[in-house]
Order: structure tokens, then C-alpha cells, then sequence
């Protein structure tokens, strides 16, 4: 009957008594006195560790001892005020009190400018401007720079003649050619300050070249090529449409590019690697080439007596010689 199949009622009372063993109470038997920097998550234990930990099971009183300690910790952090967001409840941490060194080192200070300096020196302070100026053409406030500045140059289109100037040339043309020169002004400002802070980059070639010198110019020579080819290659085409400079009787050809082999090889070709690999590790072929390293050795000895004695200070100069009286 259905009433023979139901189960006998079951006294939980004596399961929730027995302690759990899986996971630990958080009650930790041990006094709190810690030294705790919140904001960096961190709790100091300064209290030397018992010698009767340390003389057996030491990996599991230590491992007891920190998780002792952490529970202390978490039981300061949940103590703190807490905040709810989206995500779920943020605990607001204090400031640190351990200061924790940077990562990398502290940027160093950019060195002051040719103005700075000047400005230094006699006492000028910088005064900060406002960001709008009146503009006297369209009766408003406008930005001094930028986008729709005030007394633009764009907005003018009449220019006083002045006594002395030029009538055959065009004041906007002149307009725009000193705007120009004061771009270019500001530019070589700029580059001369970065040489004087050693910023700047040095070029691939050197400015100075010395004729009677056959070896730099030789080096020379052969920077030219290299940066030569390097240019040639950096357009989209590698320099296949470019047309050739006065003197150059071919274009440069680039390396052969590496050859990988297929997903599918040729199985004797996969054979013949495999079994050269094998020589290779078990030693049936021969990875130095003694004659070789013999005979470099012996041309490096001769060419160091060669350098001995074009120096005078061979061995055996002078041995069996008298001086002339």
C-alpha cells in the first residue's frame, strides 16, 4: 500500500549537532592583535611562530596560522562601511599606511627650454590667459586659437597699405608666407631645444665626411647602399614601381623568402628530413667541422705574429745581432 512505502520520519537534530568538517568555524581562538593596512588588504603578524610548530607537520601549522589570520583580517574588513552598486555590495576601504614602491622608476624632469630660462633669469612669471578674446569684425567673444578664433585670417578681406610697401606684391600672399615663416621659426625652436636636451635622433648618416680618408669613405659608401635599400623596400610594391635614381643600373632585389612545407608533404621528403634529424642527434654526422676550426685557428696565430712583428716587438728580433759601435 502507498502507506507502507512512505518513509519513517528521520531526527535531524543529532546531524546539525555534529560539527561540520568541511569547512572551518570562523571563530579563530586567537587573540586580535595584528597590525592591519586595510587599504592594501594586508595584516601584519609580528609574533614569533611557536618552536612546537616548527618540529613537525611545519607546511600545515604554517598553512593553520595563515588562514587563522586571515579570518581575522576579514572579520576587520567586513566590519567596515559597505556600499550597494549594480554589481553588488562594495566594501569602502581606507587609505593605505604602508607606502609600496613604484613599479618603475620616477620620470625624470624634461629639461627647461631656451624661454624658460630667460624667463627665469629676469624674473618674468607666466600669466595664464583667458581661453575667449573679443572679435572686433563679428562683435562677439571668440576662442584665440583654434576653430572660428578671433580676428582670424580667414576673416579678413581687406589689408591697410602701409608707406614703403611693395605694390607689386599681394599682402594675403605675404599674409600667408609670414604665417609660414613663423611655423618654421617655432619648428627650429622646438628641434633646437630637444638637441639641447639630448632627445634628439640621430641621423643615419653622418653630416661630415673626410675625403682623404678612404676607409670612411668606403663606410660611407656602403651606409649610402644600405639605407638605399632600406628605402627602396618601404613602399607598398617593395620598390617595384619606383623609378630609378640617377646612377642606379638595377633595382635591388629582395632575399628569397623562407619555403615552408605543405600541410601534405611528399612522404619520402618527410622521410629523408627525419632520418637526417636522427644523424643529427645520435651523432653520424659531424655538427663541427675540425678541419675547418684547425684551420681558423691557425690563421688567427699567423696573423697575430704578423701584428707582432709589424709592431717591432717580435720575440725574436734582435737575438744573435751585435749593435753597431
Amino acid at each position: 500500500t502507498n502507506e507502507s512505502r512512505m518513509a519513517a520520519p528521520v531526527d535531524v537534530s543529532s546531524l546539525l549537532a555534529q560539527p561540520s568538517t568541511k569547512y572551518k568555524s570562523a571563530e579563530v581562538d586567537k587573540a586580535d592583535d595584528l597590525n592591519y593596512d586595510l587599504g592594501n588588504l594586508c595584516a601584519y603578524d609580528v609574533h614569533p611562530i611557536p618552536a612546537s610548530s616548527l618540529k613537525s607537520n611545519v607546511s600545515l601549522n604554517l598553512k593553520e596560522l595563515a588562514r587563522d589570520n586571515l579570518q581575522l583580517m576579514f572579520h576587520r574588513i567586513f566590519n567596515l562601511p559597505t556600499q550597494q552598486v549594480d554589481e553588488g555590495v562594495l566594501v569602502m576601504l581606507p587609505k593605505p599606511t604602508t607606502i609600496i614602491p613604484r613599479e618603475k622608476e620616477a620620470p625624470k624632469p624634461k629639461p627647461p627650454t631656451r624661454w624658460e630660462q630667460f624667463a627665469k633669469a629676469k624674473g618674468i612669471v607666466k600669466k595664464k590667459r583667458s581661453r575667449l578674446v573679443w572679435d572686433e569684425l563679428h562683435q562677439e567673444y571668440r576662442p584665440r586659437y583654434g576653430y572660428r578664433r578671433a580676428n582670424g585670417s580667414s576673416d579678413t578681406w581687406s589689408v591697410d597699405a602701409k608707406p614703403g610697401d611693395d605694390p607689386k606684391v599681394d599682402p594675403f600672399t605675404a599674409m600667408k608666407n609670414k604665417k609660414k615663416d613663423g611655423m618654421r621659426k617655432q619648428d627650429l625652436r622646438e628641434t633646437r631645444n630637444r638637441e639641447r636636451a639630448g632627445a634628439v635622433v640621430q641621423p643615419l648618416l653622418n653630416s661630415t665626411l673626410d675625403m682623404n680618408d678612404r676607409k670612411g669613405r668606403a663606410a660611407y659608401k656602403d651606409k649610402v647602399s644600405q639605407n638605399l635599400s632600406i628605402a627602396n623596400f618601404s613602399t607598398a610594391s617593395l620598390g617595384k614601381f619606383d623609378p630609378l635614381l640617377p646612377g642606379q643600373k638595377e633595382r635591388p632585389k629582395m632575399k628569397g623568402k623562407r619555403k615552408l612545407a605543405g600541410l601534405v608533404d611528399n612522404v619520402g621528403h618527410e622521410k629523408d628530413k627525419g632520418i637526417k634529424l636522427l644523424d643529427k642527434m645520435f651523432g653520424k654526422e659531424e655538427l663541427v667541422n675540425y678541419d675547418k676550426a684547425a684551420r681558423n685557428v691557425i690563421a688567427e696565430r699567423q696573423r697575430d705574429a704578423a701584428r707582432r712583428n709589424a709592431r717591432g716587438d717580435s720575440d725574436e728580433k734582435g737575438k744573435g745581432k751585435r749593435q753597431a759601435g
